[in-house]
This record gives structure tokens, sequence and C-alpha cells, in this order.
């Protein structure tokens, strides 16, 4: 009977040394980013004539909060959509509206000549300028269609990298699940225990 008692004992001993060890993993991790907070799984021992046998404990389970999972997964996703659209208007302004290279001066040039022109219809100066101009304005046009289809293909090419990567991504994952699920069927044991904070 004192055998009993002692090993019960223990048993209990060992179970909250476990949870002990948990709590100073999960201080020691309290600034590392990406962390869960972990706590154990404690299991009570098949009684026997009815009465308690021990404790055991069984695993670990990683307490997340599932509502700010997916609200901070979403905002990432919109802040680097956001950063990537800037990045590319930004781009484009600056071949577009730039005062010197952009549109505009080619555009101020080439109507100023035009008035220059309908001011003095018979100057063949005037004629030149405006010839000169909307040869210039044309030029600007074929340099701003080179530098937009050159980076529409930058574009694409981005895309097709990011693809490539989430289906290595996803494949990599698929290789996990299955290898949970192995560890589930041979040892029943569960190496991913998440568990809501609004189901503890």
């Amino acid at each position: 009977m004192a055998s009993g008692i002692l090993g019960i004992g223990a048993m209990g001993l060992n179970a909250a040394q476990a949870g002990i060890r948990v709590t100073q993993n999960n201080i020691a991790n309290v600034n590392t980013a990406g962390y869960h907070r972990q706590g154990t799984d404690f299991v009570a021992v098949q009684p026997i004539g009815g009465f308690g046998n021990g404790v055991n404990a069984v695993g670990l389970n990683r307490a997340y909060d599932r509502f700010l999972e997916n609200e901070l997964i979403l905002s990432q996703g919109q802040l680097s959509r956001h950063e990537v659209y800037a990045s590319y208007a930004t781009e484009m302004d600056a071949m577009f509206g730039d005062t010197a290279s952009g549109l505009s001066a080619a555009f101020n040039s080439f109507f100023s000549a035009v008035n220059e022109v309908a001011n003095a219809p018979t100057s063949m100066a005037a004629r030149q300028t405006m010839l000169t101009a909307g040869t210039n304005l044309a030029r600007r046009f074929g340099d701003l269609d080179s530098l937009t289809r050159n980076l529409q293909q930058n574009i694409n090419q981005q895309i097709r990298d990011s693809a490539i990567q989430v289906s290595s991504y996803a494949s990599r994952i698929a290789e996990i699940n299955t290898q949970i699920g192995v560890v589930r069927s041979t040892s029943g044991d569960d190496p991913d225990r998440r568990r809501p904070l609004d189901q503890r």
C-alpha cells in the first residue's frame, strides 16, 4: 500500500515537474517573435477498483488566439500588397510625372509650337519647330511604352517566381502534414497540439 502511495506521489511530482519545465520555457521565450505559449496536457492514469491511480504528463499544446492569428495574417497580406503597389506607383510616377523627362514637358513643347504656327502660319521656322516638337513627343511616347513594357515583364516574372515559391511551400507543408499523420498513427501522440484560447 505504501509503495502504491509513493508511486502515485512520485508520478504526481514528475507531472508537476514537467509543467514547471513548460512554464520555464514560456518565461524564457516571452520576447521570442512568433512564439506561442505552451501548456502541459495531463491525463489521469486508469483507476483501479474505483480508486485514483495517479497522473501522467502526456504532451504539450500551444495556445493561440485564432481570431488574432487570422487578423495578423490578413493584415500582413494587405501590407505586402500595398507596399508592392506603392513601389510600382512610385516608379510609374517617376516615368510619367517627371517635369524634365515625362510627357508634360514634351506636350508643353508641342502645343507651344502649334500655337506659334497658328500665330504665324507662313513661318517655315515655326513649322519646323512644330515638326521637331511632334517628333520628340512621339519619341517620348515610344520610350515610355518601352519602359512600361519592361515594367510589365518584371511584374509578370515576379508573379511567376512567387507562384513557384508558394508551390514549394505548399509541397513542404504537405510533407510535414504527412509526417504529423505518421506520428499520430504510430505513437498516438499529437505533435501539433495548437488549441485556440477560446476552446481552452
